[in-house]
């Protein structure tokens, strides 16, 4: 033993920093699977918020959203719509009148003129004077 005895404090020193070593690298192996066991985890509750049936529930909020806001806004357009083409068609029905009556004035004018006394015959109105002639 006294061949040994020079070296004890060595070895003691070197099997001290082996077992720091070891400590450490098992420490860090350690925290690395806690971490990995961490991340996983972070992983899995992140892909069960993203599950297709909760993106289902918020897509169907969404469109719920949308819908109560766009609907009232295509029923202001259909309406308006309609309005527009009973405008038109009221719009086209009295252009037709205009010009019945209109012809109709010429028609009584051109008659008014062949009777005797025609200079008797009334002047028509200024808003159609340019359109029937005297």
């Amino acid at each position: 033993m006294s061949t040994i005895a020079p070296y004890i404090n060595d070895i003691l020193t070197l099997a001290g920093v082996l077992a720091g070593a070891l400590g450490v690298w098992h420490a860090a192996r350690l925290k690395t699977r806690v971490e990995a066991r961490n991340a996983t985890a972070d992983d899995d509750i992140e892909r069960k918020r993203l599950d297709g049936d909760h993106l289902k529930m918020l897509l169907d909020a969404q469109r719920a959203d949308f819908e109560s806001i766009v609907k009232p806004l295509r029923d202001d357009v259909d309406n308006l719509r309609k309005e527009v083409r009973e405008l038109h068609s009221v719009i086209d029905a009295l252009r037709a009148r205009y010009r019945l009556a209109v012809d109709y004035i010429r028609q009584l004018l051109a008659w008014a003129r062949t009777q005797p006394g025609s200079e008797s015959a009334p002047p028509p109105p200024q808003l159609i004077a340019d359109e029937v002639p005297l």
